[in-house]
């Protein structure tokens, strides 16, 4: 750990591109208009390599609550809000 942090101060960066694996391969919510629901995924990056990477997403109900990560291993908090997409489909509906 210790030639790493050195290798950072030195800003000897390594910028392999490798996957990255996740703790589920995909999220599926069972969730009722206006209802909220809050869960969590973990990133994995590779063995003794510092990875780090953005959360986004295209949806606007989805909250990315962790929207950074850095390190081998990262548990992602997110919260998805149904009740925008009332909200967004009333808009949708008076602007016709």
């Amino acid at each position: 750990m210790e030639q790493v942090i050195e290798r950072l101060l030195r800003e000897e960066f390594d910028y392999e591109r490798g996957s990255l694996d996740f703790s589920c391969p995909r999220l599926e919510l069972t969730i009722e208009k206006g209802e909220t629901a809050e869960g969590s995924f973990t990133v994995y990056g590779l063995p003794g390599k510092l990875t780090k990477g953005r959360i986004t997403t295209s949806d606007m109900r989805m909250e990315c609550l962790t929207p950074e990560f850095c390190g081998n291993e990262e548990q992602i908090q997110y919260c998805f809000h149904s009740s925008i997409l009332l909200i967004h489909l009333l808009f949708s509906y008076l602007l016709f």
